[in-house]
């Protein structure tokens, strides 16, 4: 059967794609009530698959990883370092204070280069706002007064 006689292609595809995020969220799971509770999503989903086409294979729908996103708070922190430091801060030096203040490990370079990153951009969305300034380059930032 061709792809545009099939009415519930996308319908499919949809449930396929959601057994696949309750599969990796199974494999991710650390808790038995969350593994209970993947599993009969998983039951659930599989069962009106089925319904609607029987002939899915269920064993070869991959799971899925979801994208859980690493929230810090860092420009809370790089803020109040700034108002308490006595001179302009290199976006790295900030970053690097933010790091020892939450306690992630000096060498982790991941870390530093994300929470840089991250600084930067905050930073550079506060200077046009006129909230903080910067000087040089590389930038060196201070809170406006």
């Amino acid at each position: 059967m061709t792809k545009a006689r099939r009415p519930n292609s996308f319908l499919i595809a949809a449930l396929k794609r959601r057994y696949g995020l309750a599969k990796g969220a199974l494999e991710a799971a650390d808790l038995f009530t969350d593994q209970v509770e993947h599993q009969v999503a998983m039951g659930h989903l599989g069962a009106v698959i089925h319904m609607i086409d029987p002939a899915v294979n269920l064993e070869a729908i991959r799971a899925i990883r979801s994208y859980q996103a690493r929230k810090g708070y860092w420009s809370r922190d790089a803020f109040d370092i700034l108002r308490t430091a006595n001179r302009p801060l290199r976006t790295y030096e900030l970053a690097r204070m933010v790091m020892a203040r939450n306690g992630i490990a000096y060498n982790d370079r991941a870390a530093l280069f994300s929470i840089g990153c991250s600084l930067q951009a905050v930073l550079s969305r506060q200077a046009r706002e006129g909230t903080v300034r910067h000087f040089g380059k590389p930038r060196r930032w201070v809170v406006a007064p």
